[in-house]
């Protein structure tokens, strides 16, 4: 059984909005170095948003599961996330 976020499409193509946005600004912006690294720091806040995200909903999944099977794929699915997140946290 695979597990698949609820997504709302309007929080979704919001915040996308907002990261490409911030790519086109780095890019047009001076250029040079200054804009390598607003690029990355735009990546790491999607990946940072997207692994906060699939922790906050396989929780909110968690209370409301039933099934024994089901609650250990979502803590499967938590742990992962959360070391995903220290990990580039640490490397950033």
């Amino acid at each position: 059984m695979q597990l698949q976020a609820a997504r709302t499409p309007q929080a979704t193509n919001t915040r996308l909005d907002l990261y490409e946005e911030g790519a086109r600004r780095a890019i047009d912006s001076s250029g040079g170095s200054e804009s390598v690294a607003m690029c990355q720091d735009s990546a790491f806040s999607s990946a940072v948003n997207s692994l906060c995200e699939k922790i906050k909903w396989a929780s909110d999944e968690l209370k409301v599961s039933s099934s024994v099977e089901h609650s250990i794929q979502l803590c499967h699915l938590i742990k992962a996330s959360a070391d995903a997140l220290q990990s580039l946290k640490a490397s950033h």
